[in-house]
């Protein structure tokens, strides 16, 4: 762990420029916020490995510049949305 905890925060969305982002091997807990689908430059998210659950949002079936998206071991519900492709 590298002392990273608490949840993700909508304001995340806000980022729209960025192209990656590394949560891994943290003790983030809650959801995926909705506004990730805003972040349109992402080519990289990585969320492995931390408490996070709830589905993932359809919002990152809008990251049409996504090239890695890396979630296991969380808590997410395993039913995968149509938005993404």
């Amino acid at each position: 762990s590298n002392g990273c905890s608490g949840t993700l925060p909508s304001e995340l969305g806000m980022l729209s420029s960025v192209r990656r982002m590394f949560f891994f091997e943290t003790q983030i807990s809650g959801t995926i916020p909705t506004e990730i689908g805003n972040c349109v430059q992402l080519r990289e998210l990585e969320l492995n490995s931390n408490n996070i659950g709830g589905p993932l949002p359809s919002e990152i079936g809008q990251l049409t510049n996504m090239e890695q998206l890396i979630i296991y071991s969380n808590n997410l519900n395993q039913t995968l949305p149509t938005e993404i492709g």
